[in-house]
C-alpha cells in the first residue's frame, strides 16, 4: 500500500501553537582556506535571502504507530510528513520502502503490535543519537508545549537503540536536558526501532531542519534552558577552545600548534565529549569567542552569550552551513578556516595553514562591523 504523506496539521487535532520567531537574515561569513569550487555558490543564496522558519505546532494523534527513527503512521496509512525529517536519503525504513517512483510503500504491521497506554510526546527522529541533533533539532520541539498542561502530564518517547557506541552518554544528556523542562527520568520511555502503537501521541513539528534552518524559537528555548540549569555567564570563560575527543572523527592534526597560539591569548580548552551535559552548558555560558573544529560540541554555542563569535576549523570538504546559521541566530559573527585533509570528505583529519590561522585569529579578536 502506498503511503499518503500529509502535514501534521491535517492529521490530528491541534493542541498548541507557538510563533517560531519569524524570518531572519544570516551574518556576513568570513571564510578562508581550500574549498571545493561548488561551495561558495551553494552558500551565498543563504546569505542574500532571509531564512523562513516554521512555527511551533503540536497535534494529538490517537492510536498512532511510531516506526524506526520516529516516523509516525496513522491507522489509515497516512504518514505524518514532518516525522520524515532527515529521512530523505533512506530507501527503506522499518515496515516501509520506496517504490520505483521514490514514493513510500507501507508493509503490513505485526498483529501483536505492542501498545503504550497513556499520552506520549514524540521526541525522536533520524540522527537523534547525535548530541548536536538532539540539542538543536529535538529538544526545541518542547517549546510549543511550554506552560501547557500536556507537558506536565505526558511521558516522553525517545530513541533507545541498545548497544550503540555512545548510547550511555546520549541517554544521560537526554535525561539531564529533559529535566530542565521539568520532565523527570520516570517519565522518559526509551524505545528501539521496532514499531509501537501509542494510545495518544502528541506530535510536535520540528522547528529546525538540518542544516540550514532553525527557528529563532529553537535558540531562545535553549538559552532559557541553560539559565534554568545554572548557566551563569559571569562564571564561565569568555574565550574557549573546543577540543575533539580522542576517538572522534575530524581530528585537527596541528592542534598542538593551534593551542599554543590560543593559550597565549587567554583561551581555555574544553572537550565537550568528555563532559556531562550540565558541565557543557556552564562551560559555554559566558563564551564570547569560541574556536574549535566544527562538530557536535560546537552546538553548545546555543548556550553562549548573544553576539558570540565562532572561528571554526574544518576539513576542505565540510560545508559552512549548520554552525554559520546558528551563529547568525545568536547575533554573532562567523569565521571559518578550512584545511587540507588526509583523504576526502567532511570527516577527514586535517591541518590548517598556521599563517592563515594567525591572520584570521587577529580579525576574529578585533571588533568588526556587522551586517
Amino acid at each position: 500500500m502506498r503511503a499518503v504523506v500529509r502535514p501534521a496539521e491535517f492529521c490530528g487535532a491541534v493542541v498548541a501553537r507557538r510563533d517560531g520567531g519569524g524570518p531572519y537574515w544570516r551574518c556576513l561569513p568570513h571564510i578562508a582556506g581550500p574549498r571545493p569550487g561548488w561551495m561558495p555558490g551553494a552558500l551565498w543564496p543563504h546569505f542574500f535571502n532571509p531564512a523562513m522558519p516554521p512555527d511551533g505546532l503540536v497535534v494529538a494523534l490517537p492510536g498512532a504507530v511510531v516506526l524506526g527513527p520516529g516516523i509516525v503512521r496513522l491507522e489509515d496509512g497516512t504518514v505524518v510528513r514532518e516525522s520524515l525529517l532527515n529521512c530523505e536519503g533512506l530507501t527503506e525504513a522499518p515496515h516501509m520502502r520506496r517504490d520505483a517512483d521514490g514514493e513510500w510503500m507501507l508493509a503490513p504491521l505485526p498483529g501483536d503490535l505492542p501498545v503504550l497506554p497513556g499520552t506520549f510526546v514524540a521526541l525522536r527522529q533520524m540522527w537523534d543519537q547525535n548530541y548536536g541533533h538532539w540539542l538543536l533539532e529535538v529538544l526545541p520541539r518542547l517549546a510549543a508545549l511550554a506552560g501547557h498542561d500536556a507537558l506536565a502530564e505526558a511521558k516522553m518517547l525517545v530513541s533507545g537503540h541498545g548497544g550503540l557506541p555512545g548510547e550511555r552518554e546520549i541517554n544521560a544528556v537526554q535525561t539531564a536536558s529533559l529535566g530542565g523542562f521539568g520532565v523527570g527520568a520516570g517519565r522518559i520511555r526509551r524505545w528501539g526501532w521496532g514499531p509501537v502503537r501509542v494510545e495518544r501521541l502528541l506530535f510536535s513539528v520540528p522547528v529546525t531542519r538540518q542544516p540550514w534552518l532553525k527557528a529563532p524559537l529553537a535558540v531562545t528555548v535553549l538559552e532559557d534552558l541553560g539559565r534554568r540549569l545554572g548557566g551563569d555567564g559571569a562564571a564561565g570563560p569568555a574565550r574557549i577552545f573546543v577540543r575533539r575527543g580522542a576517538g572522534d572523527r575530524r581530528q585537527l592534526l596541528c592542534e598542538a600548534a593551534v593551542w599554543a597560539v590560543l593559550r597565549a591569548r587567554g583561551f581555555v580548552a574544553v572537550t565537550p565529549g568528555e563532559m556531562d551535559f550540565l558541565a557543557q552548558v556552564r562551560a559555554f555560558a559566558g563564551a564570547t569567542h569560541v574556536v574549535g573544529v566544527l562538530g557536535a560540541g560546537c552546538a553548545n554555542l546555543a548556550f553562549s552569550a548573544r553576539g558570540v563569535r565562532l572561528l571554526g576549523l574544518s576539513p576542505r570538504d565540510m560545508q559552512d552551513d549548520f554552525f554559520y546559521d546558528l551563529v547568525s541566530l545568536k547575533g554573532g559573527e562567523y569565521f571559518c578556516l578550512h584545511g587540507a585533509g588526509r583523504g576526502a570528505g567532511m570527516n577527514a583529519d586535517f591541518d590548517v595553514d598556521m599563517e592563515n590561522f594567525q591572520t584570521m585569529l587577529g580579525a576574529f579578536l578585533r571588533p568588526t562591523a556587522r551586517r
